[in-house]
């Protein structure tokens, strides 16, 4: 949530001389006296350590929190809640914040409020929604109340169970075959180490004659 300023022609005092807007919990250099939002200071001594008005040099010791009499000053302008437009001075918005009431700004016409306004959009009939059927290819993207229609002729989202089974066999035969891929990589690997081990020589047979053999005329030689 944010606000807008009612008025103009704020004090130079109430000015960031480096955004150029109302401070915003404001913090001064005490070796110059220049008052900025601690965010611009901040963001600017990550780039240089001076002050952006007089480039007197400076480091974080330096930065120290408004006087009383700025910090009262911007407590008291008067501000208009951006979202329901109701007036009141700066030191309260914080507090309005948790129980502003505003018109949805999708244009359902439902009232929200900071603590509903997540759980709203999560119904909301005018929040643009993807098809259902979007994760299995589906483009078509509308409003949740035009939805509904949609679905009742989407191809996708007639077919999305079967491209959902298809979806996890391609993916199951991916990781089988990525799996015997590294299968036949180890292997391969084994097979070469072993290449380059010299093979160990045999002996030779040698046939011993048993006590009782037969020649080749079928007579037994003693």
């Amino acid at each position: 949530m944010s606000f807008t300023y009612c008025e103009d022609g704020f004090y130079e005092e109430c000015i960031c001389a480096v955004c150029h807007d109302v401070l915003d919990n404001p913090v001064f250099i005490d070796a110059c006296d220049h008052v900025f939002c601690k965010l611009c200071i901040q963001q600017c001594m990550s780039h240089e350590k001076t002050c952006p008005v007089c480039r007197t040099s400076i480091d974080n010791r330096n930065v120290r929190e408004a006087s009383r009499m700025i910090t009262n000053i911007l407590d008291k302008l008067m501000v208009s809640c951006n979202d329901c437009g109701e007036k009141m001075r700066r030191n309260k918005f914080e507090a309005h914040t948790q129980e502003c009431r505003y018109v949805c700004p999708l244009g359902c016409g439902d009232t929200l409020s900071l603590s509903t306004h997540a759980q709203h959009n999560m119904i909301c009939s005018k929040a643009v929604i993807h098809c259902p059927a979007h994760e299995v290819g589906c483009p078509y993207v509308s409003e949740r109340n035009i939805m509904v229609h949609h679905i009742e002729i989407c191809a996708f989202h007639q077919l999305r169970g079967l491209i959902t089974d298809c979806k996890t066999c391609i993916k199951h035969l991916m990781n089988r075959n990525e799996a015997l891929e590294q299968k036949i990589e180890l292997l391969t690997g084994e097979a070469e180490q072993q290449n380059h081990f010299p093979s160990v020589p045999q002996a030779p047979m040698h046939v011993y004659p048993s006590e009782y053999d037969e020649d080749s005329s079928g007579c037994v030689i003693l």
